[in-house]
């Protein structure tokens, strides 16, 4: 079930004074989900004398569904377009779909290699934690700048710990060149790493994410893609070196 306490926040959010629901936008919406779902809901129309305030109505209105219509009903208003620019409202999506994802419909598929890199993580828990996250939000269809904060944290948390250092991912151009020849890969290979990705990483990061948010949906696909594949090759080769 969805905890009344997340039911509870919800409300208070997409239903703030300035920039939530208005009462009549809240009855209007919960009328369209009771009759799709045939749920009876105490709050229909705004006119009736006996409405409360705009977040209590939404918080007994949504008491009234079920949790996976719970989810539906919360997702779907998270994503209106007057909650584009809204950072509370797209954070509590985030959590949504964090904490209640066995209650998500989405079938968006992702690439093999994208899901079976989570598995090769298990040994680096804090690049596994930020990686899960980044796919949770990638696979309820979240582009916002945290799924790309969280893709980067993983890798660097991966580095950091394959390296056994607490370097910022651009400041381990030397040390994962080390890495990297000390395993007999080839120089080509070790520059496209080291002169490559740790510059693409950052550059992308402060000149799209950090201030501009000037990303799209294929973008995010195409890190994500080669996030996995970087990962792949670092994790086999830490395997590698551990068994030898």
């Amino acid at each position: 079930m969805i905890d009344n306490t997340f039911i509870a926040l919800a409300s208070n959010i997409l239903g703030d004074t300035d920039s939530g629901l208005s009462g009549r936008e809240i009855c209007e919406y919960l009328a369209e989900y009771a009759v799709k779902y045939n749920v009876v809901i105490p709050y229909t129309s705004y006119s009736n004398k006996d409405f409360p305030n705009k977040r209590t109505a939404l918080e007994k209105n949504l008491k009234c569904f079920t949790p996976e219509q719970q989810y539906k009903i919360i997702d779907e208003l998270c994503r209106l377009p007057k909650f584009s620019e809204n950072e509370k409202v797209q954070d509590l999506l985030i959590k949504l779909v964090s904490r209640y994802q066995e209650f998500s419909t989405e079938t968006n598929e992702l690439p093999k290699i994208v899901l079976k890199t989570k598995e090769w993580l298990d040994d680096y828990p804090q690049a596994k934690q930020y990686y899960e996250d980044a796919l949770n939000k990638k696979n309820n269809n979240i582009y916002t700048r945290n799924l790309l904060d969280d893709l980067r944290f993983s890798l660097e948390m991966l580095v950091k710990a394959i390296l056994k250092n607490s370097k910022s991912l651009e400041n381990q151009k030397s040390e994962l060149g080390n890495f990297l020849k000390e395993n007999s890969i080839s120089g080509e290979i070790i520059n496209l790493y080291t002169d490559k990705i740790l510059k693409f990483y950052t550059d992308y990061q402060n000149n799209n994410v950090k201030h501009n948010e000037n990303y799209n949906e294929i973008e995010v696909d195409f890190i994500f893609e080669q996030t996995a594949v970087l990962m792949r090759l670092l994790i086999k080769l830490d395997n590698k070196k551990k068994t030898t």
